[in-house]
């Protein structure tokens, strides 16, 4: 593995994993009609998350 596939991941995904959703089709309505920021802004799914990154779920 490369270390960009060990320090990134889709943000779908990772709130499907981190158990804030039920499902990752939760997740992406939820990215998608603006619930989820990233270090303040908007975010699309396929967004990659970093170590780092800060999210707020609204």
């Amino acid at each position: 593995m490369t270390e960009h596939t060990l320090t990134r991941v889709r943000a779908d995904k990772w709130l499907w994993a981190a158990r804030f959703f039920r499902t990752r089709s939760l997740a992406k309505e939820a990215i998608e009609s603006g619930k989820v920021h990233m270090n303040g802004a908007k975010i699309k799914v396929s967004k990659e998350l970093q170590v780092g990154d800060t999210l707020a779920i609204m």
